[in-house]
């Protein structure tokens, strides 16, 4: 009788820890991260799932691709119960969404989590992107800062010697790189073969996104789309500042032919070495040029505009979905994937700039001889993108407008924003 109980005593152990780790497995959490696809994305994503489900073994992380029109969809996911429980967004999609209950309200999560020291080390500017700052919901914090993408100025330093042109840091460091300056330099830089150009002094989209990176332009002239932060639902984006950063850019192209037409832009693709200095490519590109440009570049300041240098600062974010069913553990990732380590992982797989202080010494020194200082000048003092501000049918009115009339010529700047100001001025109240 007792070498029987034994027996079964011996065969229910072995049976438990036999099925230890089908009872483990079965008490994780699955949750379901949404984040774009492509071959750097890939490894980064399989590197934070793989090193968070080390360290959080009750949760799963499953990826799922963002593909398509996404960012259109996720308010229907969320609204029909499929939503992925972790999202990144921008602009105004991420503001929207925090109006419109998609994204969770972080604020109760930050309190009890996030002690002063750690919100002190975001970047100020990043870290408030994430809160509405007008309407009946002010206040809601709808995502966490995923990372920096400042808009700084690349320069191809092979064609600044074969000028004779200083390098932009030294004409700053002595007080001589300003607007006029810029201009000075752009046409030194700007080559003709007797018929067309063959190398642009610079290359620049700004306006074709006049919301996003040509807000850096409006904020070195001292003006602003909209009374921030005072009153961010009045349109002031017919001032005289904001009328004389559009007049700058259409000279740059229509009067002094340093800048190319947006509508032939990609004949001065900077990449290719077909044009001198670059403002779009953003710090995210820093890992793309060190490894493919065919020539000596770095970055530098901005040039000093009447009023700021004008870096623009792209808002990138993490949100959770409002009606998650397993918002502890989608908040638990979401602590991971901004949290030093986590930044520190994105700028070494794919060259995200971190909007964490404690994470920049790691991410600059992925790039040594580069001139890393700005970027953190431009996380300091960059504009965020006005569209994070406005609905996105004043967003589409500004860019359409920007893109049709002033880029072309075919209005003055003037003329073009006193025509639209009022429809503006209704379409945010």
């Amino acid at each position: 009788m007792q070498k029987r109980l034994l027996s079964l005593v011996c065969l229910t152990l072995i049976l438990m820890v036999a099925l230890a780790p089908i009872t483990a497995a079965a008490e994780r959490t699955k949750i379901v991260f949404m984040f774009r696809g492509g071959k750097l994305q890939s490894e980064l994503v399989n590197f934070w799932k793989e090193d968070f489900e080390q360290k959080n073994p009750d949760i799963e992380v499953e990826w799922r691709e963002a593909t398509g029109n996404w960012m259109d969809q996720i308010p229907v996911w969320v609204a029909t119960g499929v939503g992925p429980d972790v999202f990144e967004t921008w602009g105004n999609a991420a503001s929207s969404w925090g109006e419109n209950g998609v994204s969770l309200d972080l604020n109760p999560y930050v309190a009890r989590d996030f002690t002063a020291q750690e919100i002190n080390d975001f970047y100020p500017i990043s870290w408030d992107a994430c809160e509405l700052t007008y309407g009946p919901k002010k206040g809601l914090r709808f995502g966490i800062p995923s990372y920096g993408n400042v808009f700084v100025l690349y320069y191809n330093a092979d064609y600044f010697r074969q000028a004779g042109v200083q390098f932009p840091e030294v004409m700053d460091q002595q007080g001589d790189w300003n607007w006029d300056t810029f201009v000075t330099v752009a046409k030194k830089l700007t080559r003709s073969d007797g018929t067309k150009t063959i190398q642009w002094g610079l290359d620049d989209d700004s306006l074709y996104y006049p919301t996003g990176r040509g807000a850096g332009w409006v904020q070195a002239a001292g003006g602003q789309y909209f009374d921030l932060p005072d009153n961010p639902a009045k349109f002031v984006g017919d001032s005289e500042a904001v009328i004389a950063a559009f007049d700058y850019q259409q000279d740059l192209i229509w009067t002094h032919g340093v800048l190319s037409p947006i509508d032939t832009r990609s004949q001065a693709n900077f990449q290719r070495g077909n044009s001198a200095m670059n403002l779009w490519l953003g710090s995210v590109r820093l890992t793309d040029a060190q490894t493919a440009h065919q020539f000596d570049w770095n970055i530098g300041p901005r040039p000093m505009g009447p009023a700021a240098r004008g870096y623009y600062l792209a808002s990138d974010m993490f949100s959770i979905n409002a009606y998650s069913e397993h918002k502890e553990e989608a908040w638990r990732f979401v602590k991971y994937l901004t949290s030093t380590e986590g930044m520190i992982a994105a700028a070494r797989i794919m060259g995200r700039g971190p909007v964490r202080q404690s994470a920049f010494r790691a991410y600059a020194d992925l790039y040594p001889g580069r001139n890393t200082q700005y970027v953190v000048e431009g996380m300091l003092t960059g504009v965020l993108s006005p569209a994070t501000f406005m609905s996105k049918d004043a967003d589409n009115l500004i860019n359409k407008t920007v893109r049709e009339e002033i880029a072309p010529n075919k209005k003055s700047a003037r003329q073009a924003l006193m025509e639209i100001a009022d429809a503006l001025k209704a379409l945010m109240q």
